[in-house]
């Protein structure tokens, strides 16, 4: 409600609470009464929170990719390459950031060639089209 025109969440902290189901659903069951989106962070390999919401019928998808998990220039590029590797691959990548200098720089040096290599779409139009699936294990 503090966010207006917010069309979803995504958890960027809070691994041990995404690891907890019983915890999770009612701020799911939440997100849903309100028609906003869930993308998972999977920041813990051992999170429920994507099955979860989308067993309560949550538009829903999990993070492909952190851009910056090192916020060095040259690893935010690194990450970016990886980017276009992946989504040649596979359809539906969802790659996160966070708004650190080097992130954004990286991001306007590569936006050129992201979209004209691919098609660059807000997550909620990539989540109605189906939910992406985090890439392996």
């Amino acid at each position: 409600a503090r966010v207006p025109g917010a069309a979803g969440v995504n958890n960027h902290m809070g691994s041990r609470f995404t690891e907890n189901c019983t915890a999770l659903r009612p701020v799911l069951a939440v997100l849903k009464r309100r028609s906003l989106f869930f993308v998972d962070s999977r920041t813990t390999s051992h999170s429920c929170a994507l099955s979860m919401a989308l067993r309560l019928g949550l538009l829903a998808g999990a993070r492909s990719l952190f851009l910056d998990h090192d916020p060095s220039p040259a690893a935010v590029r690194r990450q970016l390459k990886r980017l276009v590797t992946l989504t040649r691959r596979q359809d539906g990548i969802i790659a996160i950031g966070h708004p650190h200098p080097s992130t954004l720089a990286a991001l306007e040096d590569f936006a050129p060639r992201l979209e004209r290599e691919f098609r660059v779409v807000p997550v909620s139009e990539l989540l109605r089209a189906g939910p992406p699936r985090p890439p392996g294990p």
